[in-house]
């Protein structure tokens, strides 16, 4: 992903992905003689924290990058929240999901750890920085 991949939009007054990003998909293949399922590769989500707001974006890795069909992959997410005051900000990224594909549609919700990582960073309370 590139550091253009969250682009705050000032008329929507909220964060959004790059056209090119918000359009990427991959397919995944279950097995040789199974369908193809596409899937959005990126995902953003608005983050609002008690006194900071930011952003959360998710990207499916494809392990293979000449070939965009992949039999399993890895959910990595990047966030950055700032406080209301714009003098602090908190960063990072990690995998949150592990996505199997070998029987049948892949269970793209299952085990997938996005929704706790954004209610966890949704708690996150600055201290004041005077």
């Amino acid at each position: 992903m590139s550091d253009s991949s969250a682009i705050y939009n000032s008329q929507t007054q909220q964060w959004d992905l790059s056209l090119d990003d918000k359009k990427e998909l991959i397919y995944v293949i279950v097995n040789t003689n199974s369908k193809a399922y596409s899937v959005l590769r990126n995902q953003i989500y608005q983050l609002k924290a008690k006194n900071a707001t930011g952003w959360l974006v998710t990207n499916i890795s494809n392990y293979s990058n000449n070939d965009p069909q992949l039999t399993s992959s890895t959910k990595m997410a990047w966030f950055c929240l700032t406080n209301t005051k714009r003098t602090q900000q908190l960063c990072g990224n990690g995998d949150v999901q592990y996505i199997a594909a070998s029987h049948g549609k892949p269970e793209l919700t299952k085990g997938d750890y996005t929704p706790y990582l954004i209610q966890i960073l949704e708690t996150i309370k600055f201290t004041d920085d005077k």
